[in-house]
């Protein structure tokens, strides 16, 4: 028996020589297994706890997760390019707007000034499209950049947790120990190990990577809000032009329409009735017409100058209603027609008389060389070119008056 209970003691002392042998044997082998494994990411090891803020912004993407980070941004850089394509169609209509600043607007055709109002238009409707397209690319940005926040915040937690494993790993042995009784064979047990090294690495770059587009949406926000400012100081100064232009127009239509309404009814001279029938006549229709004015008492010596020039007896009378209020503010004496008036000096230009004889029969002989028979449309631009429409207009109303 005393044998027995030596041998029995022998053996449990050999027993746990080996177990202790086992298990330094084994740890030996952890050890050189985990300083192979994590040799050359070494220097990524954390001396404190780094959390995927901290890891973000002090780790960037490794080389094999360019082509991953390239796409990733592709949608901010394709953005960029779009606002700079709106900012150079801006700058092209801004340049194409500047030249038509300084128009003037009073010289030119009604046909010119409609088809500039429409021109204005379209300017201003492709501001307009720009400005919309640029909200739309503002608006999208910042869905991408909720939608990036939003996985910001996942790959924020889950590379925390792969950042503590990681450290765990590094740091202390025995979770090496606990992945290894976990594993099945040494292959396993290097799979788990390798696992936890490129999660830790993957979460860290996808967090870079999300910040990066973030930064990237902001800039392109920021970017067509510049440009948005620019087109819209460009909007108010077309906007500004399309009112001088529409008001010109509108003012241009209203002298057309005066022409186009002005109906010169016919004057009834019987020119074969004979000098003293004629004079008869238009004496007394223009006497009426004069009554009360400067000028009254004038008829006979205005149809008398009708008769030797041939022309419409109510021409000269008229004129001299728009020009002077039929003698009431004569531009020099006797000058009830602003004849000879004309720039730079009107007043010094104009023509005087010495009697309403002497100028009647000079006006009605000026009429009949320059401007024919009666009034005409030609014959107001040349007369009155300021404002022919209005001037002619009036004179029509006023022939038809007597």
């Amino acid at each position: 028996m005393a044998k027995r209970a030596e041998s029995d003691a022998r053996l449990s002392r050999l027993t746990a020589s080996c177990f202790w042998a086992y298990e330094l044997c084994f740890s030996l082998v952890v050890v050189l297994a985990s300083g192979c494994l994590f040799a050359a990411g070494a220097h990524c090891a954390f001396p404190t706890l780094a959390f995927a803020d901290e890891a973000a912004e002090t780790t960037g993407p490794q080389s094999g997760d360019r082509e991953n980070t390239e796409a990733s941004a592709a949608p901010a850089v394709e953005a960029n390019a779009g606002a700079e394509s709106t900012a150079s169609s801006a700058t092209e209509s801004s340049s194409s707007a500047a030249d038509a600043v300084d128009v003037d607007y009073s010289k030119m055709s009604l046909d010119d000034l409609k088809q500039v109002v429409q021109d204005i238009t379209a300017e201003q409707d492709g501001l307009q499209a720009q400005i919309d397209a640029l909200d739309g690319r503002i608006a999208e940005a910042r869905a991408s950049i909720a939608a990036a926040q939003e996985d910001l915040a996942e790959a924020q937690a889950l590379a925390e947790r792969s950042v503590r494993a990681r450290y765990k790993v590094q740091r202390n042995y025995g979770s090496l120990v606990e992945i290894l009784l976990d594993s099945q064979d040494l292959d396993s047990f290097i799979a788990g190990v390798e696992y936890i090294e490129e999660a830790s690495e993957a979460s860290v770059v996808q967090v870079t990577e999300l910040r990066q587009e973030i930064v990237e949406y902001e800039r392109e926000i920021e970017q067509c809000e510049a440009q948005k400012a620019e087109i819209g100081e460009r909007m108010a100064e077309v906007s500004e032009r399309l009112e001088a232009a529409v008001k010109a127009r509108d003012e241009a239509q209203r002298k057309a329409d005066l022409v186009a309404n002005a109906h010169l009814k016919p004057d009834g001279a019987d020119w074969k009735a004979g000098k003293k029938a004629f004079v008869k006549e238009w004496t007394r229709r223009i006497d009426r017409f004069l009554a009360g004015t400067p000028m009254a008492g004038q008829g006979e010596a205005f149809a008398n100058a009708a008769w030797k020039n041939h022309i419409d007896p109510r021409f000269s009378p008229a004129i001299s209603t728009v020009e002077s209020g039929n003698g009431r503010a004569c531009i020099r004496p006797y000058n009830a027609w602003g004849w000879g008036a004309a720039e730079p000096n009107p007043y010094a230009l104009a023509a005087e008389w010495s009697s309403w004889e002497e100028a009647i029969n000079t006006h009605v002989s000026g009429l009949a060389a320059g401007y024919g028979y009666t009034v005409s449309t030609k014959g107001a631009q040349a007369y009155c070119p300021p404002n022919w429409e209005e001037w002619y207009a009036t004179v029509v109303s006023e022939m038809n008056r007597i």
